[in-house]
């Protein structure tokens, strides 16, 4: 079976999150284009919450000020096999989707 191209996160209102996402939306159309002409399959990705409300943790900072006071990570409670992409995400990825607290900090609170 051909590699699969996994496309996530293009869908309406994401791409908008950035300052010029048109250069990256360029470059995914046209990875796209190449592994649809190469007979490879193509998996999307998307975020999708049912008509009666996002069923998310209230700590998730990208649906809504709503839900921007409560924790969701505990960086000393997670762990990665590769400490340098567990640090990435503790201190770039994380942050903008979740309050990260140790599991003193949240015990405090």
């Amino acid at each position: 079976m051909p590699d699969a191209l996994l496309v996530m996160d293009f869908q309406a209102g994401f791409p908008d999150l950035f300052d010029e996402p048109a250069p990256v939306v360029e470059r995914v159309a046209a990875a796209l284009e190449a592994t649809r002409g190469a007979g490879a399959p193509v998996v999307h990705l998307r975020v999708a919450f049912p008509p009666d409300g996002p069923p998310v943790p209230r700590a998730n900072r990208m649906v809504g000020e709503q839900f921007r006071l409560a924790p969701t990570v505990l960086s000393d409670a997670v762990d990665d096999p590769d400490p340098d992409l567990h640090a990435a995400l503790l201190r770039g990825l994380l942050p903008q989707h979740a309050r990260v607290l140790t599991v003193a900090e949240h015990l405090d609170r």
